[in-house]
């Protein structure tokens, strides 16, 4: 059977590239902002919203205007991704009772995603991957991709880049040696209690890293939000977190 796999990595772009990919990624969170903005106020108005190909025009729109003329400078699926992506927040909402949408905002956990895997080229021998419009992008190549690349995500949080890619991948249908069935309790004191008698503890890892985030806390907090040791210290924070 096929499943997909993501495979993620640590990005080390130049600094030209950096300027790159901050750019496309202040169009993506511009158009989807642009985007819910107008669905908010056409929902006001008229309990309606826009369906995934009016708002697809309406980017076509924004890029011939010459105040948003700058969207023409990043690839057109990255922003269309960003559409798609609040199209199905809004059926997330309306139909399943999730949040509903909210903006995006500078300096949190940002991405866009790259859908066509014909545009995307990747050297595992050389720890590159090729893009549109960027190059060749190095990366942290700590292990081999393996599989179809489908689509690449590109994310930055806590002052660091990564790349995704979500591969196709055929493996074996699991067969389980067994035809015994056993019943599972989960718990607080156990993680799970099986009906055969058996207990399986709880990881506790928040008790394991609980000293270090705390000091990563504490430091975090005597530091001017914004500034630049606030950032380090952010980083510092999220590291002790990804341990």
């Amino acid at each position: 059977m096929k499943i997909l796999k993501a495979f993620y990595f640590r990005l080390k772009p130049s600094v030209a590239q950096d300027q790159i990919l901050r750019k496309y990624m202040g169009c993506a969170r511009f158009t989807y902002n642009r985007a819910l903005a107008l669905q908010k106020e056409l929902y006001e108005k008229e309990q309606r919203k826009l369906s995934y190909p009016e708002m697809a025009h309406q980017l076509v729109v924004w890029k011939k205007d010459v105040k948003t003329s700058f969207l023409k400078e990043a690839p057109a699926q990255i922003l269309q991704q960003k559409l798609m992506d609040l199209e199905r927040s809004y059926v997330n909402f309306f139909k399943r009772g999730f949040g509903f949408p909210k903006f995006k905002k500078r300096g949190r956990r940002e991405t866009f995603r790259l859908p066509d895997a014909h545009q995307i080229t990747l050297d595992q021998k050389n720890g590159r991957v090729q893009l549109p419009k960027i190059g060749w992008l190095s990366y942290r190549h700590s292990r081999d991709v393996i599989g179809t690349v489908k689509n690449v995500t590109i994310s930055f949080e806590a002052g660091a880049w990564h790349i995704s890619f979500q591969v196709e991948q055929e493996v074996d249908t699991p067969i389980h040696p067994s035809n015994e069935m056993v019943g599972i309790n989960l718990g607080i004191a156990q993680f799970a209690t099986l009906s055969s008698g058996e207990h399986i503890p709880a990881l506790n890892s928040i008790k394991k890293h609980a000293a270090s985030l705390k000091r990563c806390q504490k430091k975090l907090s005597r530091k001017k939000k914004g500034s630049q040791n606030w950032k380090n210290s952010v980083k510092s924070l999220y590291g002790s977190i990804k341990k």
